[in-house]
């Protein structure tokens, strides 16, 4: 039993000896703060969350602020953009003539060149307040349109009435509407007239109506322009708006013999400049060779200028490189009748007008057109008259033209001689 004992007494003594000794832990001393420190100390922090959440707050709000004001631009760009794309590809509506004109007469009259200081007024009436005007009630229109159009014309509950003024010149007759379209707000009517007398050069002023129409619109449909953008001649001619001024006519006079010579310009109320002076006309002594003589001078021509020259339209003519000016002419002048001095004088002055440019296009305007703008009154009446008005007008590139035919002139007897020329201003 002894040994049992003693043999246990190993036994602990050798576990005892192979289990490691751990060190006792020493306990931490925690030091208490006092308490004003604690107080501030959880005040601080507060104060750091607060901050930190007001910080986080105030980022979302300037990036949505930045991004309504992108939207917006973009927005505001998509409708500009829309608004002009439908005005040029928008859908074109016809408008019925009949049904949505009405013709609300003369507006007024103008009798002479408002240039002119001397001119007169006849019921001229100025309506700039009221042209291009969207009425929706009777009462609101110049008293004018009141005098020519009667309520019982209009119907004020399903319509407004656009008011529009057209100029009518004294050479035109029977102006009204003849066609028109409409793209979303917009109204574009073309005008159709007839012109009184035998041609384009008739169209000088001597006088100038203002005729004014109502184009009738449904209130739903939001028509706030009404635009004249054509005018054409209803019996197939057309006059171009683009003529200009008659440039330097120069009358030439060869007698077979020497004599006195009347030489009257009829619309002389369009010149604007004349050597010698012109006052009812000039009455010269011609010689056959060409010289005049007039209260004590010799001229060898009669030159004036002219204003307010229109130009038939028409798709005839000539494009000539601006280098080849002159040897056109030359050629062409020499088909026309003109002599060598006539042609000589006639490039001396154009030419420089001419020459630089890439191209030219040169057209030489009727007989019938020319004694229309200005008819010429000369007695004795010449046994040829030959009077040559070149139409040109700068070009950038060619165009297409039918070459103009002409037909060549024989000077016989006794010869009048007149040359001008035209630019076409537009």
């Amino acid at each position: 039993m002894d040994n049992n004992i003693e043999n246990d007494n190993n036994a602990i003594e050798e576990s005892v000896a192979e289990t490691p000794t751990e060190p006792t832990p020493i306990p931490e001393t925690k030091v208490e703060q006092p308490v004003e420190e604690k107080v501030e100390t959880n005040v601080n922090n507060e104060i750091k969350t607060d901050n930190n959440t007001a910080s986080t707050k105030k980022k979302p709000n300037i990036v949505k602020i930045i991004i309504w004001v992108v939207v917006l631009i973009i927005t505001i760009i998509l409708i500009i953009f829309f608004v002009i794309v439908g005005r040029i590809f928008g859908p074109t509506i016809q408008v019925k003539i009949d049904d949505n004109f009405i013709d609300a007469g003369s507006c007024g009259k103008i009798i002479q060149d408002p240039m002119n200081p001397n001119h007169e007024y006849d019921k001229y009436v100025e309506l700039n307040d009221f042209d291009g005007q969207l009425y929706d009630n009777y009462a609101d229109f110049p008293t004018l349109i009141r005098e020519n159009v009667s309520e019982s014309q209009l119907d004020f509950d399903n319509y407004n009435y656009y008011l529009f003024r057209v100029n009518v010149p004294s050479y035109v007759n029977n102006m009204k509407p003849i066609s028109s379209t409409r793209k979303l707000s917009t109204v574009y009517v073309t005008m159709g007239y007839n012109i009184d007398g035998n041609g384009c050069g008739e169209r000088h002023f001597k006088s100038l109506s203002y005729e004014c129409y109502l184009a009738k619109t449904e209130k739903d449909k939001n028509i706030t322009r009404v635009e004249v953008t054509d005018m054409k001649e209803m019996n197939g001619r057309f006059c171009s708006p683009f003529g200009g001024d008659a440039w330097k006519p120069m009358i030439y006079i060869y007698p077979e013999k020497e004599m006195n010579v009347s030489v009257k310009l009829r619309n002389s109320d369009l010149i604007t400049t004349s050597y010698p002076k012109y006052i009812d006309g000039w009455n010269v002594l011609a010689k056959p060779n060409g010289d005049l003589e007039y209260q004590g001078r010799t001229y060898y021509g009669l030159y004036w200028e002219g204003k307010d020259y229109y130009i038939d339209e028409s798709n005839e003519g000539f494009v000539i490189k601006g280098e080849d000016t002159s040897k056109f002419l030359e050629e062409k002048l020499t088909i026309l009748g003109l002599s060598e001095r006539e042609i000589n004088e006639f490039i001396v002055y154009w030419l420089p007008k001419m020459e630089h440019n890439k191209y030219n296009y040169i057209r030489f305007d009727s007989n019938d057109n020319i004694n229309s703008y200005m008819p010429l009154d000369i007695e004795p009446t010449p046994d040829t008259l030959i009077r040559v008005y070149m139409i040109y007008k700068p070009l950038d590139k060619l165009i297409d033209v039918k070459e103009q035919e002409l037909e060549k002139v024989d000077r016989k007897g006794y010869t009048v001689v007149e040359w001008g020329g035209i630019e076409i201003n537009k």
